[in-house]
């Protein structure tokens, strides 16, 4: 049996009878890893959010913050670096680099299944950080979330220096940012 962290819509509150979560409400898993610790974190593609400004999933939460003025670049590299994201393909499976609004070619990336809705007429392929920097060419930005309410452009550059985070350093960053971020409350849930 596989065991996971489970991330919850924090709008979500049980009722007496709700025995597990409906589904809708998981933004997503951390799967729990047999010699400890946790994997990447996976969107779960049928979460609805509660409203239209609610994140779907760690990467988006982080760029909301930043949209309020929180500095959390480094959080987001770590991010990257620790959730899978999904990247547009075209028919052939060629990675689909279109014109941000300002013009810059960009990858075309979704955090969650809710923010692929954003493009239609496309395929998906769900990468790593290491497999999304693999297509990334020289010259070419990464567009988050594209036609969502918290789009976001980031360079190249930006998106490869988060691929030579190592544990030890990333390790850092969330420490660092502990101190920003509200009571996280675990809850032990398990299926038998």
């Amino acid at each position: 049996m596989e065991n996971f962290f489970v991330l919850l819509d924090p709008t979500w509150s049980a009722r007496p009878q709700d025995e597990i979560p409906p589904f809708e409400v998981v933004l997503g898993v951390w799967p729990a890893l047999d010699q400890g610790g946790v994997g990447r974190f996976r969107a779960n593609p049928d979460h609805v959010p509660s409203d239209d400004d609610a994140p779907t999933d760690p990467i988006d939460a982080t760029l909301h913050t930043i949209e309020d003025g929180a500095d959390a670049l480094e959080q987001l590299q770590v991010l990257l670096r620790d959730c899978l994201v999904e990247v547009a393909v075209d028919e052939h499976g060629s990675p689909v680099v279109v014109g941000s609004p300002d013009d810059v070619p960009c990858l075309l990336v979704a955090t969650s299944g809710h923010n692929r809705r954003y493009v239609p007429g496309v395929d998906w392929l769900t990468a790593d950080l290491e497999a999304l920097v693999a297509v990334l060419d020289d010259d070419v930005d990464v567009l988050i979330n594209p036609g969502a309410p918290r789009m976001t452009r980031l360079t190249g550059e930006f998106v490869r220096e988060a691929l030579g985070l190592d544990d030890e350093a990333a390790t850092a960053v969330l420490l660092r940012s502990s101190a920003q971020r509200r009571q996280l409350t675990v809850v032990p849930w398990t299926l038998d």
